[in-house]
Formats: structure tokens, sequence, C-alpha cells
């Protein structure tokens, strides 16, 4: 009782022997059996007593099973049938709209009668599949599912559209997944702004006895995702976009995936298509890149890209090498100059030599982040994390020896809205800036300064 709408229901006769000199009851083997279960409601009042976590389902459900044959051969029959339901899967963003989901159980079978749904878009899903009751055999069973135009991955940094097959085939014991997709669209996001520090917690282990290595070495063992073989390729013909950071790009490749579900292993490459790439809030444009998967336990993959910018008298060349967990980043120009006289004529326009000392020290600066040689943490992001704001940043008004500091720091209030406030070194140079993002295209900025003056503007940009 208590699921909405209607209470569910089970009523069974049973074959009972009695024993009258020991008085004791026994279920005779081989006496026929019956029993009938049955349910109408929301499927998202049961679900929590699923142990699937990281996933949610709802919809309207009607579940009907009959019980028969005998306790030594029982035979379950029935249907389950779940209308205009929704399904959620919270690690990847996929998402289920008017979930259609019809279920015929057999004596010796469940086959899946209907399985169709949408993204909540353009795209659709549809799938069969059956499962054999033999334990004899692991419970073989195949599933077989369409894509066309589906969102199958929905996240805050990444988004994929693709076409496609994918097949689930084998027993419970071992199974292969096979398929194929292309992608219509893939969208990745470098995160601009990361979440707070995560806290380190030292844990006191109280009890370190035999039995708890044992356990947690059967659970490492008996891991499901070990036991279904991977063999995916996935072909992406363009329009997969890398954007965040000052890079604004587009590449293509081809992709295959082979191992196991727990031990996935990536091999191929992303080739360029087009890109630019802000650096030292400067134009750069891509000439060349890959991003290569080389296989192996782990899936790091490996970046070379290069980068020019023409600046006068001089063409800048910045390159980024390496795995990409920790890549290597260098500076080279044409006619050939120091990195540091490379950083100088980028910034300011002018030779090194030429530099205040407020500016020799944004080189320094500058340099120590590119470069990734700042010794650990600097001294913006320790005053940034410090303060509680989104952005902090130090400039420079005017040229030359008359240059002065302008310190800059902002918070975001909510997602779209962002509050910001410039300081200079006197007290007529400050201003306070509002921008409020209308759309991911749109957004509207103002700023009001200290003496009364205020801009406003409307910002539209368009990627294509």
């Amino acid at each position: 009782t208590g699921t909405p709408e209607r209470d569910a229901g089970f009523a069974a006769e049973l074959p009972l022997a009695l024993d009258p000199d020991r008085l004791a009851f026994s279920v005779p083997s081989d006496e026929p059996m019956s029993g009938r279960l049955s349910w109408q409601g929301q499927m998202a009042a049961v679900w929590p007593l699923v142990p699937l976590e990281g996933h949610n389902l709802a919809g309207q459900t009607d579940l009907v099973l009959a019980l028969a044959g005998s306790p030594a051969n029982p035979e379950v029959s029935g249907t389950l049938k779940l209308g205009g339901g929704e399904y959620e899967a919270l690690e990847t963003g996929t998402v289920l709209k008017n979930l259609d989901l019809g279920i015929d159980l057999a004596v010796d079978r469940a086959v899946i009668t209907e399985l169709t749904a949408g993204d909540g878009g353009s795209g659709s899903l549809r799938a069969t599949g059956q499962m054999a009751f033999d334990p004899g055999r692991g419970y073989p069973f195949d599933l077989n599912v369409e894509m066309k135009n589906f969102a199958a991955v929905r996240r805050d940094d990444v988004t994929a559209v693709s076409d496609g097959r994918l097949t689930i085939e084998g027993s419970l014991d071992r199974a292969a997944l096979t398929g194929a997709f292309e992608t219509r669209s893939v969208e990745v996001r470098i995160v601009d702004r990361l979440p707070a520090d995560v806290v380190t917690l030292h844990v006191i282990e109280t009890d370190s006895s035999d039995k708890t290595a044992i356990f947690r070495k059967e659970t490492e063992k008996n891991g499901v995702g070990a036991n279904i073989l991977l063999d995916v390729t996935v072909v992406m013909p363009k329009r997969v976009f890398v954007r965040g950071r000052g890079l604004d790009s587009e590449w293509s490749g081809d992709l295959k995936v082979t191992g196991s579900v727990d031990a996935p292993i990536v091999e191929g490459e992303l080739a360029l298509v087009r890109g630019r790439l802000s650096v030292l809030a400067k134009p750069f444009r891509l000439k060349e890149g890959s991003v290569s998967f080389p296989g192996g336990d782990k899936i790091v993959p490996v970046l070379k890209v290069v980068a020019e910018h023409k600046a006068k008298d001089l063409t800048v060349f910045a390159r980024a090498e390496g795995p990409a967990t920790n890549p290597t980043i260098s500076l080279s120009s044409s006619p050939k100059v120091p990195e540091d006289e490379i950083v100088s004529r980028i910034l300011f326009g002018k030779n090194r030599s030429q530099l205040s000392a407020f500016e020799a020290a944004q080189l320094a600066a500058a340099i120590a982040e590119l470069t990734g040689t700042g010794g650990g943490v600097g001294s913006l992001d320790f005053a940034r994390s410090l303060l509680g704001v989104d952005r902090l940043s130090i400039g420079t008004t005017g040229a030359g020896d008359a240059a002065a500091p302008t310190v800059e720091a902002g918070k975001y209030v909510t997602e779209e809205v962002y509050i910001g406030v410039k300081k200079g070194a006197t007290d007529q140079s400050g201003a306070v800036g509002v921008e409020v993002e209308i759309t991911p295209n749109i957004s509207v900025e103002s700023e009001t300064g200290t003496t009364g003056e205020s801009d406003i503007g409307v910002k539209f940009k368009w990627d294509y």
C-alpha cells in the first residue's frame, strides 16, 4: 500500500502437504500452483527502491504478472507497459522524453515489444531486445538500439548529437557491446570558472581486518563493467567545436573504442579544421593541430597545436605539445628573438628595454603564467580565492612612463548577471560595470564611472 492511484495486489495458491505424524507442513514440488500480481501507478513513486544510482525513471506504469507451473518448475508470464515516461542518466546528461516501453514476459523469455523515445528536441531513439530465462547459459540476451539526430551527451562541459547503432549481446556472465556512430555536432566547453577547492579528508580506517580487505578485493573483482567488452567506432566529420579560455576551434576525426566498460581503450586522432586562440589578450590563428589518442590503460590525449600571430615587424608562433594533462607551451618568432622579448612585443608593442617598472612586472607575471614556472598557485589566484570573486586582474591605463596600474574584480551574482568594479591609482579612475546575458548569443553591458559618465551597449555573438 501507499503507492499513488492504486495499491499493488498479489494473490497466490500454493500446494501444502500435512504430515500427521510430525504435524509439519511441506510444499510438494510437483503439484500445481498459481498467482497474480498487478499494479498501476507512477514509476517515480517506486523507482527509489531500484538499486540504480545516477538513473531516474518516471511514467505511467501498468504491471501484470501471472504465476503458474509447480514449485519445481515455476512459470512466470505477464506484461509491463510504461507510457509517456521520462528517463535521465545523471552522469552523461542523457535524457529520454515521451518514453514508451512495452515488455512481454513469457515462460522462457522476456521480449521488448516497444521502446521508443525522443531527446526533447528533434532526436529519436528506438530499441528492440530479449532475454532468455536460462540460468545454465547465464541468461543470454541481446539489445539493439538505433539513434537519429539524438543528443546522447548533454552536460555543462560536453554536448554531442549523433546518429548511430548500438548492439549489446551475450549473457550476464560476459557480453559484447558493438556500435558505430557518426556525430552531427559536438560542443566541448573549457570551463572558465572552476568550482570551489575540494577539501581533502584524511580517512582513519577503524577496521583493517582481513575481512575488510577480502570484501574490497571481491567487490573490485566482481565489477560488472569488466565483463562487457567494447568494439565501438566514432566518426566525427567536422563540427566538433572546442571553445573556452580564449580558444575557438573546429576539429574532425575518427576514434576506435575497445577494451571493457571498466577499462576502455581509445585510439584515433582529431585534426584541426580551423580556429583561433587568444594568448596574452592577442589573437592567434591556429595553423595546425592534432589531438591523438594512443590507446593504453589510461586515456590521455596527446596535443600538438601551432598558432600564429602577426605583430609589427614580428611573426609569433605559440606551440602546445605533449599530454593534455601537462602540455608544454612555448613561444618562438620570425625573426628570432628571446621569449621575454616576444611577450613584451605582443603585450606592449615595444622592446623590453622600453618598458616601465610596472610593465616589466606584468611581463614577468605573464611569462611565469605562460610557461608554468610560477611556482604553484600565483598571487592573483590566491587573492581571487581569498576575496571570493570570479575575476581578478591587473592592467594599465596610459602608455610609457605615464602608465598607471588598474585593478578589476568581479563576480557572477547569478549564472547570467556579472558585476565588476575597476579602480585605478587616482580617485577619478574608478568604474562599475554590469553584464547581463539575455541569450547565449546576446548580452547587454553597461559601465558607470566615478565622475558620472556611463556607457551601455548590446553585444551580439554568432558562431558558425
